[in-house]
Formats: structure tokens, sequence, C-alpha cells
């Protein structure tokens, strides 16, 4: 691995390591909470803390997975392309569930205002895909 990409590789590794521990001591809380509570688990009659924790916990799974995979890649490849492949899965996984605990924690912060800010989100989204698709 050539010195300019080791500063990149250890922030990304940073990355993954500190994602990793929020997404264990979330999930510990969360655990907790609802054995706490002794409710059965209804993700939407959540409080909103929880949910927000709950979606954070979720978005940082999702850094694990991809930090994890490009810090692998350009470590175990040393950032070759044709290699990048066989992480696509994972990163594809990591993206998707990314996205959906944004939209979560975008409805959480803007639930007052009623859903057209996840719906413009979407619909936003929806519109970026299709030009980089087409």
């Amino acid at each position: 691995m050539n010195r300019l990409n080791e500063p990149l590789e250890a922030s990304n590794g940073t990355w993954a390591i500190l994602a990793a521990y929020c997404v264990v001591f979330i999930g510990l809380h969360f655990y907790r909470t609802m054995i706490h509570e002794k409710k059965p688990l209804r993700l939407l009659l959540l409080p909103i803390g929880l949910q927000m924790a709950l979606a954070t916990g979720i978005i940082c799974l999702a850094e694990v997975i991809t930090r994890g995979a490009v810090w692998h890649w350009r470590f175990s490849t040393d950032g070759d392309p044709g290699q990048l492949i066989r992480y696509a899965y994972a990163l594809g996984a990591a993206s998707v569930i990314g996205n959906l605990a944004f939209l979560w924690v975008l409805r959480q912060v803007t639930r007052p205002m009623g859903i057209w800010p996840v719906a413009a989100a979407g619909v936003t989204v929806a519109a970026f895909w299709l030009t980089f698709l087409l």
C-alpha cells in the first residue's frame, strides 16, 4: 500500500471501529430499555428517543459494513478496481440499509411537518437514481 493511502485507510478503519462501538452500545441500550419496559417490540410505537437511537444504530451498522468493506478491499488488494466487485453486495446492502435508516430519522425529526419532507426526499433520491441510470 502506498504512503498516500495509509492515512485514508486508517480513517476508514477508525470510522468502522467507532461505528461498531455505537452499534453495540445502542443495541445494548435498546435491549435493556425494552426488557425494563417489558413491552412487545412495536417499532412505530416506540418513544421518539428510542426510535432515534435505533435508527442511529442502524445508520452506524451501515457505516460499519461500508467502511469495513472499503478498508478490507483497499488493504487486501491495494485498491485494485478489478477486485471491487467482490464487495458489491455488502456495499449495496449497506447503502439500502443506511438510506432507509436516514429516511426514518428524517421522518422522526420532521413529524410535526407531516409526511412531505420524507416524500420530497424520496422523490429527490428516485430522480437522482433515474438520472444516474439513464
